[in-house]
């Protein structure tokens, strides 16, 4: 009767263990019934804001940082929902593009650790450095510089133009005409849009000089005509 009574009381040990360790196991029912649902957690995530911790550019072998930077919508520090984040990438690629200063503009995200993340900003520049050859008959048309002119080269002006973009790496242009014949001309430009440290003031400065030696006067019978020297009769300086 006592091994009975023994073999009971380690029976029931056994059964109340076995609860136990059933009512601890992590798939349990009441574990499930805690957990939050997998949407809910990518909800939280995306509402979440992620702070901008540094912005990398590559690939500007010419334009100056400082000036990218001014494109770009967000700044370092800032903070900003995902959905939000994604549409300022977007906006800071259009702006840059817009510049005419890069071919590809390229705006993502580089790497992230918890709630900071880093940029990336990838640009591809474009050929800054144009000359052109210049030559244009100084006759109302075509047709009358050649019927009339017989094609004269001496009524022609001819030169080159250099178009340079980007002159300091800031958006700047420059443009350098040097021109003979008919016209003797020598103009140049330079448009600089900031000139300050906080990108807000600009300037732009031109002049041309030249001479010729013919004038035209007064036109007879619907012709031009012309008044003519060996000597420059026609000086001009515009600044």
């Amino acid at each position: 009767m006592r091994e009975k009574r023994i073999y009971c009381l380690w029976l029931l040990l056994a059964l109340a263990c076995c609860y136990c360790g059933y009512s601890q196991t992590p798939g349990s029912s009441d574990s499930l019934l805690n957990r939050p649902p997998a949407d809910t957690l990518h909800h939280a995530q995306a509402a979440a804001a992620f702070v901008v911790r540094s912005i990398y550019i590559e690939g500007n072998k010419k334009t100056k940082q400082e000036f990218i930077l001014r494109e770009i919508p967000f700044k370092v520090g800032e903070a900003y929902i995902l959905q939000e984040l994604v549409k300022k990438f977007e906006i800071a690629r259009k702006q840059l593009m817009n510049t005419t200063l890069f071919h590809e503009v390229v705006v993502a995200l580089k790497s992230f650790e918890g709630y900071n993340v880093d940029v990336s900003v990838q640009v591809r520049e474009r050929w800054y450095i144009f000359p052109v050859p210049y030559f244009k008959p100084v006759d109302r048309n075509l047709n009358q510089w050649v019927v009339e002119q017989k094609a004269s080269l001496s009524r022609v002006n001819y030169g080159a133009k250099l178009l340079y973009n980007n002159v300091t790496g800031r958006n700047d242009k420059l443009r350098l005409w040097i021109i003979g014949g008919y016209t003797k001309q020598i103009s140049f430009s330079y448009d600089r849009l900031y000139i300050d440290r906080k990108l807000r003031w600009g300037f732009n400065f031109s002049f041309a000089m030249g001479k010729n030696k013919e004038v035209n006067y007064n036109t007879i019978n619907d012709k031009q005509a012309f008044l003519k020297e060996d000597s420059y009769l026609r000086n001009f300086l515009n600044i």
